[in-house]
């Protein structure tokens, strides 16, 4: 991946024993906001990488902390409602 500004970091896969499988919560398709405190606005995809990798290897003594935007889910004619109670 070139080193340039990306508009939003993106978890494409979750990787057995990398970063985001540590958490249960993270799926592929959410928007990384931060690591640990640390933006993820504006920045390139090597330092968003290299931004992950410090703090999971800090993981043993701190727990990790991200903060995502979790993708709209648009509703289509074919997705299943729920009744109306």
């Amino acid at each position: 991946m070139e080193s340039r500004v990306q508009p939003m970091i993106k978890i494409e896969k979750i990787f057995p024993g990398g970063a985001a499988s540590t958490n249960e919560a993270l799926k592929a398709g959410y928007e990384l906001l931060s690591v640990d405190g640390e933006s993820l606005q504006g920045v390139t995809h090597q330092h968003a990488v290299d931004v992950i990798r410090r703090s999971f290897s800090n993981k043993a003594k701190d727990p990790m902390v991200f903060v995502v935007k979790v993708p709209k889910v648009p509703v289509t004619p074919t997705s299943p409602r729920r009744p109306a109670d």
